[in-house]
């Protein structure tokens, strides 16, 4: 990397690059975002950034392992890689658990290149604003899509009334802005505070507006940080505006309402309880039976859909094999990984999660500050107490390593892994 960075450089947007590799991967850096809700998503982008992680380390392997961010990075997959890799040989899949690890390398080198675009002078704060205006772009989409029901770009609310923005016929606004939200509430909150509390509340709206609760407890953690962080002393009004603004959204919504009255049981019986989980309860019935079944090593990286059928013990469960749909996964983070990878996968993901907040507290100040809404980003979408996407989907996984990448890059290779 050293041969690298002493090339003749460029300027572009403030950024400091030192030649055309960095410029298109700060490029598709952004564009996983950008281009996130349309026609192929972050797949493209993706692939650039991993033909570049091929042509950045193709002959400097070394740097890798003396580079003390890189390493950290490196330390991350593990914690990732090695309970896959442990599932495989009993997998109840080893085709998909090896196109598993297949994601896993991937994914290591998509934010081993990330890292180093990211440490370029300027890189990170060039990132963060683009973040910002995405936000704010997708709130105010969502917002005329909920109004009119049709958004900027002329998609309409989807056939059951939910907002979901310009991703058309995918449920992926709600995640997505939860996770890119606290970067547009960090670059306001200093100097605009009071308009800082506006995008919390009109992303609040466009959030409940999708009926994904689960993506509504993740804006909660969000908004609970950004409470911590707000210099005002009656934080009162912004917790009533924060009701306020999920009562607007169901008075337009009737996705909302239908979920708002599905919360009502009248008897706790496995039924009405499925029903309240919005049908989830059957399937962590049954990854819980995978996990007791297999409690160390699981049935294998990407194997629970093919493993379900062998632990489903309801014949009214409508993800048995021969239903009408088959479950990818559990539907709740820490489940799908106890399922699949056991208790070492669990106890992977763990470490993974408590390096990264180690290693955040490590930083300055000033780094923490450039670090701070990716790591609330993070928080918020691995929060236990909820039921979120597994990260290894292809759509979501890219946006979780440029968050990671990012808050790895703020602390500018200081430190040991």
């Amino acid at each position: 990397m050293g041969e690298i960075k002493a090339s003749k450089g460029m300027m572009i947007a403030g950024v400091e690059l030192p030649n055309w590799r960095y410029a298109i991967g700060l490029f598709a850096a952004v564009m996983l975002f950008a281009w996130h809700p349309f026609s192929g998503g972050a797949r493209a982008p993706t692939l650039i950034l991993v033909l570049l992680a091929l042509l950045f380390w193709a002959g400097s392997w070394r740097s890798l392992r003396v580079d003390g961010t890189q390493r950290r990075w490196m330390l991350l997959m593990l914690c990732l890689a090695i309970p896959n890799l442990l599932s495989w040989p009993g997998s109840f899949s080893p085709g998909h658990t090896g196109a598993r690890m297949a994601q896993i390398l991937a994914m290591f080198l998509v934010g081993s290149v990330l890292i180093e675009i990211l440490r370029m002078k300027g890189a990170l704060r060039f990132v963060r604003r683009v973040l910002a205006v995405l936000a704010a772009v997708w709130i105010l989409d969502g917002l005329v899509q909920l109004a009119f029901g049709r958004d900027l770009l002329g998609v309409p609310l989807s056939q059951a009334g939910r907002i979901v923005g310009m991703y058309g016929d995918h449920l992926y606004l709600p995640w997505s802005l939860v996770l890119i939200l606290p970067v547009l509430l960090w670059e306001l909150i200093e100097r605009h505070r009071y308009l800082a509390i506006v995008a919390l509340l009109a992303g609040g709206m466009v959030i409940a507006g999708t009926g994904v609760r689960s993506a509504v407890v993740a804006w909660v953690v969000v908004a609970f940080f950004f409470l911590l962080h707000l210099r005002m002393r009656a934080k009162w009004v912004v917790i009533l505006g924060m009701a306020t603004a999920i009562v607007v959204s169901a008075a337009f919504s009737p996705v909302v309402q239908q979920k708002v009255e599905a919360t009502h049981v009248d008897e706790m019986t496995f039924e009405q309880i499925d029903h309240l989980l919005s049908g989830r309860l059957y399937i962590w019935e049954t990854g819980w039976r995978m996990f007791l079944d297999n409690p160390v090593v699981g049935v294998g990286g990407d194997a629970f859909r093919k493993a379900y059928g062998d632990y489903v013990s309801r014949e009214e469960d409508p993800f048995r094999p021969g239903g009408p749909v088959g479950p990818q996964n559990a539907h709740q983070l820490y489940l799908s990984i106890a399922a699949e990878t056991g208790l070492a996968g669990v106890a992977g993901f763990l470490l993974l999660v408590c390096l990264l907040a180690r290693w955040y507290l490590d930083l300055s100040p000033g780094e923490r500050e450039k670090a701070i809404p990716f790591a609330i980003g993070l928080l918020a979408v691995v929060f236990p107490v909820n039921s979120q996407p597994l990260i290894y989907k292809t759509w979501w996984a890219p946006l979780l390593v440029s968050f990671c990448a990012a808050l790895l890059a703020a602390g500018n290779g200081r430190g040991r892994a």
